[in-house]
Parts: C-alpha cells; sequence; structure tokens
C-alpha cells in the first residue's frame, strides 16, 4: 500500500540522496536502501541487553583462552585443522575479541536470543553513526524527538573505531604517537564495506591511512606498507568459507603465501598490530562456539552470572552427529523448529530455516550435515513489523528484523537494525537499514 504522505516520500529521496552522496554503499558499490521507520528500543530494555551481551563476550574471551591451551577443546574444531597454528596465536592486546557485532534477534514475548557472534571481521560499524546524521536532518526524525528522549550511543562518534585502533597501538608499543593504519582486504574473495569510508574519515582526523588489498602491500625499509609509509596497525577485513573438503578457507591467498609475502612476513616476524586477533576470527566467529559455552565442563571457567547470560541469550545449539540419530530423527521430523547453518560463513550464506524449506529437501540437507561443519539451532519465532520500505514513493510492507549490537573493546557500543521481507535478515537478501534509537518517555 502506498504511503499517503507527501512528507514521507520527500523525506525518502533526502535519505537516499544523503547515502549516495556519502557512498554508504553495501560491499563497496551499492547504495543501502534505508527506510524512513526507525527501530525504537526502550532504554532499560537495551541496558538489559548490553549487561548480558557483555557477560557473553567475558566468557568468549575466556573461552580463546581455553581454547588455545587444551587440545581437547580444539577438537571441537576440526575444521580448523589447516590453520590450526594461526588459530592460537596471542594478541598482545588486552581484548583478543577486539570488534564483535553480535546478531541479535527479540521473540514474540520480547526477550532476546543471539544468533551469531560476528568476531571476525563485521562489518557497517560506519553505518550507524552516518545512517542517523542523515535522518535527523529529516522532518520525521522531528516528530521522535519531540515525543522521545533520545539516549546517546557511542557508535555516534564515528570515529569511535578509528579511535580504539590507536588506542591498542599505544597500549602494545608504549609510544604516543598515531600509527600508520591499513584497512586490509584481500583479492580473493574480497569483502569492502566500510574500508573505503574507514580510509576518508581517518583522513578527515590528519591519519595516515589506506584502504589496500594485502597482494598490493610492498616493501618499505624491509616491512610491509604503501607509499613509503611502513604498516603499523591494521584492521583485518577478509572473507571465509567452509571449502569442499569441510576446511576452513580463510581468503588471505587463493592458492599459497607466496601471493602474500609482504604482509605474511611482516605477520611472522610481529612488525605490525592487527585486529580482530585470529583467535577471534577463527574460533569466537566459528558458529560451534554457541554450544561449546552452553557445555558443562566448559561452564566451569565461567562466572556464575556470565553462565546466566548464556542461558538467558543463546538458544538452543548443537551439532549433529552419528552417535546421536535420535537427535537427528527429531530435526527432520520437527523442521518447523530447526534452523541450520554452516559453521563459518558470511552474509546470509550457509543458513537454511527448515520452517521455509521442503520436507525431503530439509531431510536430505539434515542427513548431509551428520558429522560435518554446522550447527543446529532452535528457530526463534518472531513478530513482523510493517514498517516504510525504502523507495523514492514509499509502500509499507511487512518485514522481519534483526538487531545488530556492536561492542568494541568489551563494551556495548551500538545498535543497527536490519529488516527484510526475506526472513533471512541480510542486507544482500533483500534487505535494509533502519535507524535504531535507544529511547525514554519524556516527562510531561
Amino acid at each position: 500500500m502506498i504511503v499517503q504522505n507527501e512528507m514521507y516520500s520527500i523525506d525518502q529521496r533526502k535519505m537516499k540522496q544523503g547515502i549516495e552522496k556519502k557512498q554508504i554503499y553495501f560491499d563497496g558499490k551499492t547504495p543501502i536502501p534505508v527506510s524512513l521507520t526507525p527501530f525504537l528500543i526502550d532504554k532499560c530494555k537495551y541496558d538489559h541487553l548490553v549487561s548480558k551481551s557483555e557477560l557473553v563476550l567475558e566468557a568468549m574471551e575466556t573461552f580463546l583462552r581455553i581454547y588455545i591451551e587444551y587440545e581437547d577443546i580444539q577438537k571441537h574444531f576440526p575444521e580448523l585443522s589447516v590453520f590450526r597454528e594461526l588459530s592460537k596465536v596471542k594478541p598482545e592486546y588486552k581484548y583478543w575479541i577486539h570488534l564483535a557485532r553480535f546478531d541479535v534477534t527479540e521473540t514474540i514475548d520480547g526477550s532476546f536470543k543471539l544468533m551469531e557472534t560476528n568476531c571476525d571481521c563485521p562489518g557497517a560499524i560506519l553505518w550507524v553513526s552516518y545512517i542517523k546524521q542523515i535522518y535527523e536532518d529529516l522532518d520525521i526524525f522531528k516528530e521522535i524527538s519531540s515525543k522521545y528522549e533520545i539516549n546517546a550511543q557511542a557508535t555516534d562518534d564515528p570515529r569511535l573505531f578509528i579511535k580504539s585502533l590507536i588506542d591498542v597501538y599505544k597500549e602494545v608499543t608504549g609510544k604516543n604517537q598515531d600509527p600508520n593504519i591499513g584497512f586490509l582486504s584481500s583479492e580473493y574473495h574480497p569483502v569492502l564495506t566500510d574500508l573505503d569510508l574507514l580510509e576518508k574519515l581517518a583522513a578527515s582526523m590528519g591519519l595516515s591511512a589506506k584502504h589496500i588489498p594485502i597482494q598490493k602491500l610492498q616493501s618499505v625499509e624491509n616491512l610491509p606498507g604503501w607509499d613509503n609509509k611502513p604498516l603499523q596497525m591494521a584492521f583485518h577485513k577478509f572473507d571465509a568459507f567452509i571449502d569442499e573438503n569441510d576446511q576452513f578457507k580463510y581468503c588471505l591467498y587463493e592458492e599459497s603465501v607466496s601471493e602474500v609475502e609482504e604482509y605474511w612476513n611482516g605477520l611472522k616476524n610481529n612488525q605490525f598490530i592487527y585486529v580482530n586477533s585470529f583467535p577471534s576470527a577463527m574460533v569466537a566467529e566459528n558458529k560451534r562456539i554457541l554450544y561449546l559455552l552452553k557445555d558443562k565442563h566448559i561452564q566451569s571457567f565461567f562466572s556464575e552470572k556470565q553462565k546466566e547470560a548464556i542461558d538467558m541469550l543463546i538458544p538452543e545449539t548443537f551439532s549433529l552427529t552419528s552417535q546421536k540419530l535420535d537427535q537427528v530423527k527429531e530435526v527432520i521430523n520437527n523442521k518447523d523448529q530447526y534452523v541450520l547453518k554452516r559453521v563459518i560463513d558470511t552474509r546470509g550464506r550457509g543458513v537454511i530455516l527448515g520452517k521455509f524449506c521442503p520436507a525431503d529437501l530439509w531431510s536430505k540437507h539434515v542427513n548431509q550435515a551428520i558429522d560435518k561443519p554446522f550447527i543446529i539451532q532452535k528457530y526463534i519465532d518472531q513478530s513482523k513489523k510493517i514498517i516504510i520500505n525504502p523507495n523514492v514513493d514509499p509502500t509499507q510492507i511487512s518485514v522481519y528484523q534483526s538487531l545488530a549490537l556492536y561492542l568494541i573493546k568489551g563494551k556495548a557500543s551500538g545498535l543497527l537494525c536490519r529488516s527484510s521481507i526475506d526472513p533471512i535478515t541480510n542486507v544482500g537478501k533483500r534487505g535494509a537499514v533502519q535507524p535504531a534509537y535507544i529511547i525514554s518517555e519524556r516527562e510531561i
């Protein structure tokens, strides 16, 4: 249905123009669609989500330290065998998971469930502030801000993440100077969201920074770098997937490290600092961690508050094994209650919702996943929402929503809402973004 409001049409046009002007692109080339309908969350409800999420993240930090020490824990991740040694490299800084984006679903009863941890190279962190900057110049925002008290989020300052990189560099080196920052991608399976924006933002902050594929790094005084500038601080943004041999494929290179010689030598010789750490990118990112955090033996390493938060936030999650065929049968016979996910993948790939899959095809997928790098997760039912469709002439559409909670150095920092007519809410899957605000009722 067409929304009969001229203000919406004007505001939607301004929003689209603002997105294109700021070059807020999905994967560096496609302007992201943004709905005029904001996602509003009460401050008390948000604070509760934050407190539980930070406790889960603390437990994940502990888990990574357990992982690198104990082989019996490492055996839970057979797909990491090729990259095992890299997955155990200790970083020199406190928060091994420097940047995370918890993907959270709100259930019908109003509680939250953590669906994915996103601890490799979570994208769209600059979208949070940039979209709000555009949105807050629109007439529709005046209506919202007149009705509610808007609470600040740390990510309202777009410089937050870059400042955090500088802090890590100074923490590790003890130097007070700002580093040369590389926003590193790969020419093999490139993922580019944020990187050009980060380069421009860093330049506006007076920093020496560049978005560069690691294949293009040069030798600068026997150090990896560019334009006679040695790389000192790096943000890694590399794709990853499970290959045909059921092994984790980290997209640094296609065939061998010789393709990225300058980068690889610098990495081996500790010539630059980087985030996220490899344990974060390979282990905390892996969806197996969701059921391992609930393992009774592993939980002996956690505090009572951490265990309570894990039990509250993480839905039932498990792997399918040939030793538990009754469990396989249960999943096949009750397909509407389960989701099948590949343990490593991005952008909604490798996710099959039983509720939306024909029974024969679901049975086939489930049987193929036995003893393979997949997890089963309890399907979380949610109420669809009506939002303004992000078109120049807006229409109303019914969508699924998910929240992206960003956490930097152990602390929740900002919120983004993604919505889609597809139950897998990803911008790459017919999705859109909604500006997210933490609100309090205004006192009259």
